[in-house]
């Protein structure tokens, strides 16, 4: 769905469009902005709350399927949306991730509207803004169906789909403002791919001292039976990240609550880098591909220990 920065986005370009932007000066275009945000401040003060009888748009009928009471109100919303907009992606992933529960079939259906999209709506940005998607609030929704398909390839251990859907946002989105690189670095460390660990590495070089990639590096060299470096990349970790022994001990009881590890004061979908927010968000984005490495963390709750 989209998010109110999205939606303010998206009224500022229609703004700057018609006031000629590109040819203004650059004090003619912060008067320009301050009027923006003034008008569009009393346009939001006076705007009704969404409701059923305030909704207009396939966006209105997304965001109140998101909160409906009901699975029943929640479709009803959601074809409603799509008969008012049939190619709004988001309208399109919420229907089906509201009533589709095959794993097969629901990727028959995100690989259909994948393709779709891509030669309709998104054809142009594919020729001409490729690398720069997350910055472009026309293909926002492209990417979330994108990164929904990552993350199902994921669960369902369609490794190398996965693989190729990861390096796909990456080509699209340079900067992975998603972080479907995370993905990609845990999956190639379950495979043993050191090579392609190695190459995401380089790309993401201020990621390298992230728990994130210091976890997988450890996982991918005790998978590749490389003790030694799987123990020097959990020392680094170790440093980096103090909770990392906490979520080590939760991972190896068969009873423990990563919710303990949950910060909530921070936003919702948010985490703090380095914290046990963070491994507590990791693991609720990737559950599959953590939750199944008993040994792994058996090994690392054992040489915790053993660093001073």
């Amino acid at each position: 769905m989209r998010t109110e920065m999205e939606k303010i986005n998206e009224e500022l370009a229609k703004y700057l469009k018609e006031k000629d932007a590109d040819n203004l000066t650059d004090e003619e275009f912060g008067n320009a902005l301050d009027d923006f945000l003034q008008q569009y401040n009393e346009k939001i003060g006076k705007k009704p709350r969404l409701t059923k009888d305030t909704a207009k748009t396939a966006d209105d009928f997304v965001e109140l399927a998101e909160y409906a009471n009901s699975d029943k109100e929640r479709i009803k919303y959601l074809k409603k949306a799509i008969a008012l907009e049939p190619d709004n992606i988001d309208a399109q992933l919420a229907y089906f991730s509201a009533t589709v529960t095959d794993t097969d079939i629901f990727l028959d259906r995100l690989e259909a509207l994948k393709k779709k999209a891509e030669e309709g709506a998104m054809a142009e940005f594919l020729e001409n803004e490729m690398g720069d998607f997350y910055g472009i609030v026309e293909t926002r929704p492209y990417m979330r169906l994108c990164y929904t398909l990552l993350q199902v390839y994921t669960m369902g251990g369609y490794y190398r789909p996965a693989i190729d859907e990861a390096k796909w946002i990456l080509k699209i989105n340079k900067d992975d403002n998603l972080g479907a690189r995370y993905h990609l670095i845990f999956i190639y460390a379950l495979m043993g791919d050191e090579k392609g660990a190695k190459q995401l590495a380089r790309k993401f070089k201020y990621d390298m001292q992230s728990t994130r990639f210091l976890l997988a590096f450890s996982m991918l060299y005790y998978y590749l039976r490389d003790r030694d470096k799987a123990f020097e990349y959990a020392e680094q970790l170790k440093a980096r990240n103090k909770d990392i022994v906490k979520f080590t001990d939760i991972m190896c009881d068969e009873n423990g609550d990563l919710s303990e590890l949950d910060d909530l004061s921070i936003p919702e979908d948010a985490y703090q880098p380095d914290t046990g927010s963070d491994l507590y968000t990791l693991y609720d984005d990737m559950p599959m591909l953590l939750a199944t490495r008993h040994q792994y963390f058996r090994w690392l709750q054992t040489s915790l220990k053993r660093m001073h």
